[in-house]
């Protein structure tokens, strides 16, 4: 005999998956935008840290 999933579950699943997809956009964004103004990915999420907290020291960049 088979268990049917419960709702909890079957929508634990299609959330992971919609972040899953959500993050892949993200990426080819943060791509796109690096690509256009001369950056790599991670110096724009640099960029993305200072912006949200303001200066930080390079300790605190390298532990985010």
């Amino acid at each position: 005999m088979t268990t049917r999933p419960t709702t909890s579950a079957v929508l634990t699943k299609e959330i992971q998956h919609h972040l899953r997809d959500l993050i892949a956009r993200l990426h080819q964004l943060n791509d796109a935008v690096g690509a256009r103004v001369e950056l790599r990915g991670p110096d724009l999420e640099i960029l993305d840290l200072i912006a949200r907290h303001g200066p930080v020291s390079p300790s605190e960049v390298a532990s985010a």
